[in-house]
């Protein structure tokens, strides 16, 4: 209720911030976020899931 700040990635509020609900104040580009998946090998294993956790696998960071 009121205003407040919060610390949130524009792509998780990507809507209201197009639509003017919430207004971005600043950016903190020190502060990053992994996302990891986990997942269970299958019978038969999906070749662009393979393909797209190899890419992911590169450290691109350095």
């Amino acid at each position: 209720e009121g205003t407040g700040y919060a610390l949130v990635p524009p792509v998780v509020i990507r809507d209201e911030l197009n639509s003017g609900r919430l207004v971005e104040r600043c950016r903190v580009p020190e502060v990053r976020e992994r996302f990891y998946a986990i997942f269970q090998r299958r019978q038969f294993p999906n070749p662009l899931v393979r393909e797209l956790l190899d890419t992911l696998a590169t450290p691109s960071d350095q």
